[in-house]
């Protein structure tokens, strides 16, 4: 900051007489020098894959890395065919740092294995106060593509469950104390994440079974084939183990 001050030396009439001058009311001023207004562009997030019909925020926020304070803009997304947002595609916001959302949905799957591309860009650019001007823009920071993938749901099936040993139960048909086990085939599509998949066996209530060990057992990735149980059925004595 910089302070300047204005003194009267000596002052004379019109009839060249010398005046004395008046204590000043004011004769300070102070000037703040700043660095100009410079906006940066962020959108977040920049890359995201969703499901089809499945709903995201996208949030763009102006930074100024600059000290100059800025006034009020606009942002404007163009969306590509496929996509949708309830929210006006060119918002408001008022200086640097708060943040403008919409809410956009996926609508139609992204074809072949490439991304769509969303794009948020300054529709009026803010005045830097200072020199009551549009402010400067980083280099490149004028608008940010998003890039964003639509996929099909991920879908999981049981294909099948079925008494496989030993052979004379394959009929369903079972004797008391008998030991028999099950095997479930599972089938899975690529977009269902491959981490923390499990399958849990589910008893009848009152039907005279029990698990021996834990009903909820891991999965891997890819279609998967499953034999969760060695069990056994008797009035007495009632036993599934894993």
């Amino acid at each position: 900051m910089y302070t300047y001050r204005t003194n009267i030396d000596s002052a004379f009439s019109s009839l060249g007489e010398p005046i004395q001058p008046g204590q000043a009311i004011d004769n300070t001023e102070s000037i703040t020098v700043q660095t100009p207004a410079l906006l940066r562009l962020t959108v977040n997030p920049d890359t995201i894959v969703i499901s089809q019909t499945q709903e995201f925020d996208l949030v763009a926020t102006v930074n100024n890395l600059g000290q100059a304070t800025i006034g009020s803009g606009q942002l404007r997304l163009t969306l590509p065919v496929g996509y949708y947002t309830p929210d006006n595609l060119i918002q408001n916001f008022s200086g640097a740092g708060n943040p403008v959302t919409w809410r956009v949905r996926g609508d139609s799957l992204t074809p072949g294995i490439g991304f769509d591309s969303l794009k948020v860009e300054f529709y009026q650019i803010p005045d830097d106060i200072n020199i009551n001007s549009p402010a400067a823009i980083e280099s490149g920071s004028d608008s940010v593509f998003v890039q964003a993938r639509v996929t099909a749901f991920g879908t999981l099936e049981v294909t099948s469950i079925s008494i496989i040993s030993p052979p004379g139960a394959v009929d369903n048909t079972l004797s008391t104390d008998q030991v028999f086990e099950l095997e479930s085939i599972l089938s899975f599509n690529s977009n269902v994440d491959p981490v923390g998949r499990e399958a849990q066996l589910i008893l009848p209530a009152g039907a005279g079974f029990a698990i021996q060990g834990q009903s909820i057992v891991p999965l891997g990735s890819g279609n998967y084939r499953h034999r969760p149980l060695d069990s056994r059925s008797t009035n007495r004595c009632r036993h599934w183990k894993l």
